[in-house]
């Protein structure tokens, strides 16, 4: 289903003693562009409604208009309330969009895996919403005293982006948007019910000067370059990122020869420092005999992910002569930005005629993706 997105950039930060939405993180980047990019690019986003601060929209549209995006921007002026922002947003969001999803700018640290993790779960659901289990006792106090305990286990810290079907959500947010703290319970109080996803430790909302000065923190970023090239055979089935496309010939080689993806796993793995796919799955072992390389994307994901290494974007190009790529290139982004959990960039081009891929001998394709690494587990 298509996804909307009202992102609430609205807030005063007085308890962060700074203005956080717009203080540099670092790399030269502040959280409101941080959470905008987030949504900006993945396959299926729309509209993406950012509710402001009256004295600031004009700048947050000059701002957010500098990221390539693939939705539709829209600025509009925030409520006095978090629950009067929705509501504007929510009034300017398309209403033909299938799910509405609800995201704190100052959680600029969200990962596309969790946003299309909820995004499943709200369309298979009609809510979904992520959260963490509560690692501290929690106990109940009335006028200063204590006087019980909450049962842990069957409390959760509630995270953003929180999804909905838009029509349900509309209605709900009409009857019951008062006096709630955050969506799920707007939706909560109409009388439905949310689907829980496993929430991340790095999705943390910036609130005090504590948590903003953790998050300013430098991230370990690594780049790397992936390439791979395939001869044409007849009576093959062509696939390129993970696409089958109806043509009859394909490429030649060990597994079913997805040249992208084999490029695309290259700069994985050199991103990280693990050598590169031949090491991992060597082309002599009959194990990998027509093996699918979507199968072999996915074990070059859980490898990383044992390595704490998170894909934050990659950008993927063929060059081809043959066979002609525009009607496969929505398909191919969709497919890996989900396989991948951040967005990711598919293009095709040519060599004007010139070498084996101008002869029409086969095709190539280059890779880069961008890592963030964590401490090795």
């Amino acid at each position: 289903m298509d996804l909307g997105v009202i992102l609430v950039a609205a807030g005063s930060s007085r308890r962060a003693g700074c203005d956080k939405l717009y203080e540099d993180l670092g790399g030269g980047e502040n959280a409101l562009e941080r959470s905008f990019r987030a949504f900006a690019l993945l396959p299926g986003v729309k509209e993406i409604v950012v509710v402001s601060r009256e004295d600031k929209l004009g700048e947050n549209r000059a701002l957010l208009e500098r990221i390539e995006s693939g939705a539709a921007l829209k600025i509009v002026q925030g409520g006095e309330s978090r629950t009067a922002s929705v509501r504007n947003g929510l009034r300017a969001l398309d209403p033909g969009i299938e799910l509405c999803a609800v995201h704190d700018a100052a959680r600029p640290f969200v990962s596309g895996k969790l946003i299309l993790e909820t995004w499943k779960a709200a369309e298979e659901t009609g809510a979904a919403c992520p959260v963490l289990p509560l690692k501290d006792t929690v106990l109940h106090a009335a006028g200063g005293m204590l006087d019980g305990r909450l049962r842990r286990e069957e409390h959760f810290a509630v995270q953003t982006p929180q999804i909905f079907r838009q029509d349900a959500f509309r209605r709900a947010y009409e009857a019951f948007g008062e006096d709630q703290t955050d969506d799920c319970s707007v939706w909560i109080a109409s009388g439905g019910k949310v689907t829980s996803v496993p929430g991340e430790e790095s999705n943390r909302k910036l609130t005090t000067p504590a948590d903003f000065e953790r998050r300013k923190a430098p991230m370990d970023l690594r780049i790397g370059h992936g390439y791979d090239a395939h001869r044409f055979k007849e009576g093959r089935d062509m696939f390129l990122c993970g696409v089958k496309l109806p043509v009859p010939y394909g490429l030649d080689g060990v597994s079913d020869a997805d040249a992208p993806l084999h490029a695309l796993m290259d700069a994985l793995f050199g991103a990280a420092g693990l050598r590169d796919i031949g090491w991992h799955f060597p082309p002599k072992d009959p194990a990998y005999l027509g093996i699918s390389s979507m199968e072999l994307l996915r074990r070059t994901l859980q490898i990383l992910k044992e390595k704490g290494a998170e894909p934050l974007s990659a950008d993927v190009t063929i060059v081809a002569e043959k066979p002609r790529l525009s009607a496969y290139i929505d398909d191919m982004r969709a497919l890996l930005s989900q396989t991948l959990g951040c967005p990711v960039n598919v293009k095709a081009t040519t060599e004007e005629k010139m070498g084996f891929t101008g002869r029409e001998e086969g095709l190539s394709a280059h890779a880069v993706v961008l890592l963030k690494m964590e401490e090795t587990k």
